[in-house]
């Protein structure tokens, strides 16, 4: 088990100590959701065309006293974004968790930026993209990230991975 934790960590950017086993990626969610130490009035934002797997770990945060927002996206050709601006405008000056799917590496670099700046996480969905791009969610500044191997790397269905 340390050996395959310290492959998928060598191919994302992580150290091996840093990969939990998931059941599914909707699995990934919650153990990010309910690991970290909400405060009432804490906050989370989601882009508003979310799959409902990405949506509901972060909406049970309600009857904890976190504030659950999601914020239009824009169209941009034919896929819809969300923005580091966007984040950076919806980020009310209180921690935040920015939550994104399906991004380039740069754009990701931007988001974690933004978050970082309002003192917020930044946690993603990877399993659209990973194997397609390159990525290291060190370099990114990624805080969490939850993906599989049975998209785009190939891979089987069952291997689910968190960090």
């Amino acid at each position: 088990m340390t050996e395959y934790r310290s492959k998928i960590g060598g191919f994302i950017g992580a150290s091996g100590s840093e990969i939990a086993n998931a059941l599914n990626t909707g699995a990934g969610a919650n153990t990010v959701a309910l690991g970290i130490d909400w405060k009432p009035a804490d906050e989370v934002v989601l882009c508003d065309n979310e799959f409902p797997a990405n949506v509901i770990p972060w909406l049970g945060l309600r009857r904890r006293g976190v504030d659950v927002r999601l914020i239009p996206t824009r169209k941009n050709g034919d896929a819809r974004a969300f923005e580091a601006g966007a984040l950076a405008a919806n980020a009310r000056g209180r921690r935040v968790v920015g939550f994104v799917r399906r991004r380039l590496p740069s754009r990701l670099s931007r988001l974690a930026a933004a978050a970082h700046e309002a003192g917020a996480l930044l946690c993603v969905d990877a399993i659209q993209g990973l194997g397609v791009f390159p990525l290291d969610v060190q370099a990114l500044g990624v805080d969490a990230l939850y993906a599989g191997a049975g998209k785009w790397m190939l891979g089987l269905h069952g291997p689910h991975f968190c960090t």
